[in-house]
Parts: structure tokens; C-alpha cells; sequence
């Protein structure tokens, strides 16, 4: 009686279908993950780069900060632009100043474009740290981390 009762018990499973749990309740929490996944590239969209977006431009200001970090940035550009292999930046960060130095050889001294890449560098940021880190931890510590950068 045994043998017969096991064997139609693994006979009404079939391979490839998962049997509903009979004590499984809703979790919120998986819930909500479920929504962010299905709902990702559009929330990627709206949330944090619509919202980085909207407060870059919101704070953008066209004057060099009084903290002397924008005029050190802008002052080793316009030196990497006069002799790009004859000068070494050795203060912090030397790859940006690098960087504003190429700009700087095309553009000149155009603080307006000097804060629009970094802006356009900030969204992209943003869009970076997601793909590197969606398949990797759970989104719904990912979209709180991406919205409070």
C-alpha cells in the first residue's frame, strides 16, 4: 500500500513545474522586488537620473567654488592644455585635470562646459554603479543607494 501511494505522489509532479507551497504567505519584501525587477529599465529612468537630472540642473551654478577645489581642477587643465607632457598635476584626483586638459585645447577656459561634463559624468555615474551592481545585490538596496547619490 506504501509503494502505491509513494508512486502517485512523484507521479503528479511533473519535471519543469514547481508545486505550489501550501504554507507560503506573502512577503512584502519579495513582492516589491518582484516590482523593481519587472519594472527596472524604467525605473532606472525615472528615479535616480530623472531625479540627478532634475537636481544638477537645479544646483547648477556657472561661478568657480569658493572651496579652491574647481580653480585647482581648472588651473592644472589650462597647464596640461600649454604642456601636456611637461606638466604633472601631483595634488589629488590627476586624471580630471587631464581630462579638462584635452577639453581645455579644444574649448578654452568655458566653465560652462567644464560643468556640464560633470553633470553628464555624474548621470553616468549613476547608470554605472546600477549595471555593475543590479545582478549582484538586491534592488531594493541598489535604488536607495542610486537615489541617495
Amino acid at each position: 500500500m506504501k509503494q502505491k501511494h509513494k508512486a502517485s505522489a512523484t507521479a503528479a509532479v511533473k519535471p519543469g513545474v514547481s508545486k505550489p507551497a501550501s504554507n507560503s504567505v506573502s512577503n512584502p519584501f519579495d513582492n516589491f522586488e518582484d516590482y523593481l525587477v519587472r519594472n527596472e529599465k524604467l525605473l532606472l529612468l525615472l528615479l535616480p537620473l530623472l531625479l540627478g537630472f532634475l537636481f544638477a540642473t537645479l544646483t547648477f551654478d556657472v561661478k568657480i567654488s569658493e572651496g579652491n577645489d574647481d580653480a585647482m581642477y581648472i588651473e592644472a587643465a589650462t597647464k596640461y592644455a600649454a604642456n601636456y607632457t611637461g606638466y604633472f598635476y601631483t595634488s589629488n584626483a590627476p586624471l580630471y585635470p587631464m581630462f579638462l586638459g584635452v577639453i581645455t585645447i579644444f574649448s578654452g577656459l568655458n566653465l560652462i562646459l567644464f560643468k556640464s561634463i560633470n553633470v553628464l559624468f555624474f548621470l553616468l555615474q549613476i547608470a554605472i554603479t546600477y549595471y555593475a551592481f543590479r545582478r549582484r545585490i538586491p534592488l531594493m538596496v541598489l535604488w536607495p543607494v542610486l537615489i541617495l547619490s
